[in-house]
């Protein structure tokens, strides 16, 4: 609804960031509502696309970035427990791994398809492939603490409903 009102407000280009669920793992779709959403929302928005009106997509993974001032409890979450200030939580990181994508890089992705993007279109974009151990022992490093090892249960701060690939894949 929102990008049909740009498009008849007069807005000549629209981005959608959206999820690489629906493209980079088009399985998950029929499983997982929140990827379902993804790809609806995905396909709605570009077939807005029409003369006078670029409606794109860019699908990004997991987002990596801050904006200076702004505190996000999961990343607050994530140095706490690096910091060992979480010891309900014991030392160990989940099997498997993601793309992830800085917002620096997004950023210039939006930046390309609003002045290069074909309409209608969806562009999958990303930046490097990380096991959750390189993810999280980035944490863990930046604070001085040892890695922890990978150990094959489920993880308290990225739990297996959080990954919709399941634990211990790469995608």
């Amino acid at each position: 609804r929102f990008f049909q009102l740009a498009r008849d407000a007069g807005v000549k280009v629209a981005i959608n960031v959206g999820s690489f669920y629906p493209q980079a793992a088009p399985q998950t779709v029929a499983g997982n509502p929140y990827v379902r959403s993804r790809k609806e929302s995905d396909e709605g928005i570009r077939a807005l696309n029409g003369p006078g009106f670029r409606a794109i997509s860019v699908n990004a993974p997991f987002v990596l970035g801050a904006v200076e001032g702004l505190t996000v409890p999961m990343f607050a979450a994530y140095t706490q427990y690096a910091q060992g200030k979480m010891p309900a939580l014991p030392d160990f990181l989940p099997p498997g791994g993601v793309n992830f994508i800085s917002t620096q890089s997004l950023s210039e992705a939006v930046e390309g398809a609003l002045e290069r993007g074909e309409g209608g279109k969806a562009y999958l974009v990303g930046d490097e492939n990380l096991s959750y151990q390189q993810y999280f022992g980035l944490f863990f490093e930046a604070v001085g603490r040892p890695v922890p090892p990978v150990v094959n249960q489920e993880h308290p701060l990225l739990p297996d409903s959080a990954l919709f690939i399941g634990r211990g894949n790469n995608l």
